[in-house]
């Protein structure tokens, strides 16, 4: 948006301003990739500007569905040997707990230890 005063103001009276659409909205930089905070986009090709600027024009759940495919782009391709490996170490832990190894802890005991431990309340 652009902001647009129409004429100047005598002393007291009040600042009317118009918002216009830009017809090429500033892509801002949300600082994740080095750049700062507040802003633009830097060491962006003009291309890749072009996509993000239209990627930020989305709404916010097409955005995060677009972020998504993005994310799971970059993993490469899956582990072959993943899911067998979860699921031996799903069947080992509820080995472990039927078999009496491991102690069991409520949620709310977790939590309090994560509160203490970690966050250092």
């Amino acid at each position: 948006m652009c902001a647009k005063r129409s004429r100047s103001l005598a002393a007291g009276e009040p600042l009317l301003v118009t918002l216009t659409p830009h017809p090429t909205p500033a892509v801002r930089c949300s600082g994740l990739l080095g750049g700062a905070a507040s802003g633009y986009s830097i060491g962006m090709t003009k291309a890749t500007e072009a996509v993000l600027a239209d990627a930020l024009r989305l709404d916010a759940e097409s955005r995060a569905r677009l972020a998504a495919e993005i994310l799971a782009s970059l993993d490469g391709p899956a582990d072959p040997d993943a899911e067998q490996a979860w699921q031996a170490e799903i069947a080992r832990r509820v080995a472990d707990l039927e078999a009496g190894k491991l102690k069991h802890e409520s949620w709310a005991e977790v939590k309090r230890r994560i509160e203490k431990t970690i966050l250092g309340r």
